[in-house]
């Protein structure tokens, strides 16, 4: 299984650690509307709804909802 974080929240990379037959990969909340074309299927996004300001997330939640299978 495929686990990307969006967050810019510094030290978030300790909330999430790899188990046997999990990679994790952090993004930059500013990566998402690109990096979200090639995540596999079946993969957890984890989007910081606090790194995105007004329409911004909306945006954001539309483009995850579009792409599904994530």
């Amino acid at each position: 299984m495929n686990v990307l974080v969006f967050s810019s929240t510094k030290g978030i990379e300790k909330s999430f650690s790899a188990k046997k037959g999990v990679t994790v990969a952090f993004a930059e909340p500013g990566e998402f509307a690109k990096k979200i074309k090639s995540v596999p299927a079946g993969s957890l996004v984890y989007l910081d709804a606090s790194a995105f300001e007004g329409p911004a997330l909306g945006k954001a939640l539309a483009t995850a909802v579009k792409r599904g299978g994530i």
